[in-house]
Parts: C-alpha cells; sequence; structure tokens
C-alpha cells in the first residue's frame, strides 16, 4: 500500500515495469519494490484498521444483522492483509536478514510492529465474537492466543521501545527534539489492546483462579502503557508548543494520542465491569483466597453488593476522565489534518496536498485515523453499558465514531485495491515492437 505522496519513486517504478521484458517480470518488480526491498511494518496499519472495522460493525451499538454480514466481510479482507502482509514479512526477513535488525533496532522502522501485534489482536477478538456463541470453551483457545497477544506487546513495548529510544547502540541514533513523533506511542499502545483484550473473555474462563490470574495480568498491563503514555505524550505536546504541528507527511499520526486514551478507557471500564460481575459472583471459596477483608464481614450480600458497586465506579469514572481527554486530542487531530489543506494552509505541501482541489493525497498514513476513531467508539459503548440506557450520549457518541470509522475504512481499502489495479495496469503494458527481441 505505497504512499501517492511518492512520485518520484512511483515514476522511477513505472519506468522499472517498463523497462522489463515480460508481465512476469514486471509483476516480480513489483512486489519486491512494494513489499520485500520496500517492506515495512507500517503496512499493517491496514490490518488494524479492517479488523477493529469488523469488531464495531459486529458489536454496533445498535445491532443489525446485515452489520455483522458487513462485519464477516470485513474481517475477510482483514485476513487477507495479515496472511499476505505476513508473508512479505517473512520473505522480507529471509531475503534481506540486515531487516531483522532494523525490525527491533531502527526508530523509523520498528515502532511499527506494534502495527502486526495490534492487527492480530483485532483478528483474534472477532474470532471470539464468532465462535463464543457455540460453545463455551472458546473462551479458553483464545486465552491461549491472548497470551501470544501479551507476549508481542511486552517485545514491542517494551523491547522495541528499549531498542529503538533509550539504549545505547551502534544502530541507533540520537532523536532530536523535534524529531519526537506521535510514533512513539505505537508500541506502548499495542500493551493497552493485550489489556483490553483479556478482559473481553474473562467471564468465560471455567475456572475462577484464571479470571484472577487474566484481571491482575490485564490491570498491570494497563497501568504500564497508560502511565507511559501520559508521559509521552506530554513530551510531544512540548515538541507542538515549540515546533507546532507534524508535517504533512505525518499529520494523521495526531490521531495516536486519540487511540491510547480510548483504547485505554475501554480497558478501564471493561475490568470494572468485569470486577463486578467477579465479586457479586463470587463464593466463599473465592473471598478466603482473594478477598480476606470480605471473609469475616457478617452481612456478606451488603458488603460485596458495596465494593462491586464501588469499583465499577471508580473504574468508569476513570474511563469517562480518558474519553474526556480523547475528544480534545480528535480536536487537535482535525484541525492539524484540516490545517494542510486549501484554503487554511498558505503555502501547502505540493507533494503531499493537491494543487488543484486543496486536499491532502491518499496515502498509506490515512490508516493512522481508523484504529484510535474505533478505540472511543468502543469505549463510550461500555461506558454506557456499565451505567445503562440512561447514558444515551455515550451510546450516541460511540455511534458516531463508529460510522465516522466505517467511512474511512472503507476508503482506505479502495484506495488499496486503487493502488493494486494500477499496477496491474502498468504490469501488463505491452512492449514496443521493436524493443522485441
Amino acid at each position: 500500500m505505497p504512499s501517492s505522496s511518492e512520485d518520484d519513486k512511483s515514476s522511477d517504478t513505472v519506468a522499472d515495469y517498463r523497462n522489463t521484458h515480460t508481465r512476469w517480470q514486471r509483476l516480480c518488480c513489483v512486489v519486491d519494490r512494494w513489499f520485500i526491498t520496500g517492506f515495512t511494518p507500517a503496512y499493517f496499519t491496514s490490518v488494524m484498521g479492517t479488523g477493529i472495522s469488523s469488531n464495531i460493525m459486529y458489536n454496533f451499538p445498535w445491532p443489525a444483522h446485515w452489520l455483522r454480514v458487513c462485519a464477516c466481510i470485513m474481517f475477510g479482507v482483514a485476513m487477507f492483509f495479515f496472511c499476505w502482509l505476513t508473508v512479505f514479512l517473512v520473505v522480507a526477513t529471509v531475503k534481506r536478514p540486515e531487516r531483522r535488525i532494523a525490525f527491533t533496532w531502527d526508530p523509523d522502522v520498528a515502532p511499527y510492529m506494534g502495527c502486526m501485534a495490534m492487527g492480530y489482536m483485532t483478528l483474534v477478538n472477532f474470532i471470539y465474537y464468532l465462535a463464543k456463541p457455540h460453545h463455551r470453551l472458546t473462551s479458553v483457545g483464545i486465552f491461549v492466543l491472548w497470551w501470544i497477544s501479551v507476549a508481542l506487546s511486552v517485545y514491542t513495548g517494551v523491547i522495541v521501545f528499549f531498542f529503538c529510544y533509550i539504549g545505547k547502540n551502534k544502530h541507533a541514533h540520537k532523536l532530536k527534539h523535534q524529531d519526537l513523533h506521535l510514533s512513539i506511542l505505537l508500541p506502548i499502545v499495542t500493551i493497552t489492546v493485550a489489556s483490553s483484550q483479556g478482559n473481553i473473555f474473562l467471564l468465560d474462563l471455567p475456572r475462577v483462579n484464571l479470571q484472577v490470574l487474566t484481571f491482575i495480568v490485564t490491570f498491570l498491563l494497563w497501568a504500564v502503557a497508560v502511565g507511559v503514555a501520559f508521559m509521552i505524550t506530554t513530551i510531544n505536546l512540548s515538541r507542538l508548543f515549540i515546533h507546532k504541528s507534524p508535517p504533512t507527511s505525518l499529520v494523521f499520526t495526531s490521531f495516536l494520542p486519540v487511540g491510547f486514551l480510548g483504547q485505554g478507557g475501554y480497558g478501564v471500564a471493561l475490568m470494572g465491569y468485569n470486577l463486578h460481575h467477579l465479586i457479586m459472583g463470587s463464593s466463599s471459596d473465592m473471598h478466603e483466597k482473594y478477598m480476606a477483608f470480605m471473609a469475616s464481614s457478617e452481612n456478606m450480600a451488603v458488603v460485596k453488593e458495596i465494593v462491586a458497586t464501588v469499583f465499577i465506579v471508580v473504574f468508569s469514572m476513570v474511563d469517562t476522565v480518558l474519553l474526556g481527554l480523547g475528544y480534545f486530542f480528535t480536536a487537535i487531530a482535525v484541525f492539524s489534518c484540516v490545517a494542510k489543506s486549501k484554503p487554511f494552509a498558505k503555502t501547502p505541501n505540493p507533494e503531499h496536498v493537491h494543487s488543484r482541489y486543496g486536499f491532502v493525497y491518499f496515502s498509506r498514513t490515512f490508516w493512522a485515523m481508523t484504529f484510535p476513531l474505533g478505540t472511543m467508539s468502543l469505549a463510550q459503548s461500555q461506558l454506557e453499558k456499565n451505567f445503562g440506557p440512561g447514558l444515551m450520549f455515550f451510546k450516541a457518541m460511540g455511534a458516531i465514531y463508529a460510522v465516522v470509522l466505517f467511512v474511512i475504512t472503507i476508503g482506505c481499502v479502495i484506495g488499496v485495491f486503487c493502488y493494486v489495479f494500477d499496477a496491474l495496469r502498468y504490469i501488463m503494458v505491452p512492449r514496443p515492437k521493436h524493443d522485441i527481441v
């Protein structure tokens, strides 16, 4: 999914197509340039966008059968992207072994490994939604897949983050203050997504000890991710104060803080909901093992209700705080993007902005909008679920964010296939007769 802004590169690519002898050679040239030699894990943003769109379509605030059918189609698109991109990732690392180092150490490439992890998590979530009605033990299989998600999130959020931005090594280079873009958040957001994923199936786990273990792990992941993400966002705000909004090529990364705030809010709201149900449905054995402070209470039912209510209210209020910040950063991101287009931009970047119409050219950076908008939709829908239909505002706002997500995702998918068809058109161009030997 190459960027349309790379005009020079596209021109060279077209020349390469025409200078090769057969269609097969031209096809190999395209695949090598875009997906092997030029492969970047940022391509997995397409899996993130289509994956979270399928999740939200399937669990839309106002459900409908046709939406679930559309969700299955979108899931198929996400799986198509994920499978092919995974193949290209493997081929790229085999053909160019130095890329293995870049995927862990290079701050221009490695943070986007988080896109692969988050794309994988959205696919696992949808598989759970499909399989859950058929067999309760589905949660056990998802539990195993979730630990893979945890491993991927720790790899990107700890190992990649350290070697890219903190550790001293021969592959790293010093970052200037103006180079501290919001893409630094990607590895950290991965941890937040893994935390939320664990809470989706937590109540369906067959044993209490597994439920408690999962809750503790997810809460620790959430605490680490949200804490570090706030620090990074604070640093980036200082960069915005000094150097102003990002360049046009990176302006859509302004949505990344919305992603961690929405995902963090969704995760903490889910934890409150799950903890409430765990406490209210707990047995005396659970009280003795995990809630000893309640074991000696005379009126256990009243104590359980009070404790469970306190937890769900406090966790939901934290979700509300994160949502408020999410609204703020959504506005900042939208204003930043609009400011790059005519008539708001005094001197728009000709490489990224259409000279006649004034809008930003489609590129793979458009995918950066999808996942953050989806997380905000999830967080608001879960908040309404925690308290009831009285909070219709959050349900409606969740639906609005979801609809905007669907429109942008479908637009991005169409843009990707337009690029594919454009490449195929050049591949099928026949050689001039006087050039054929």
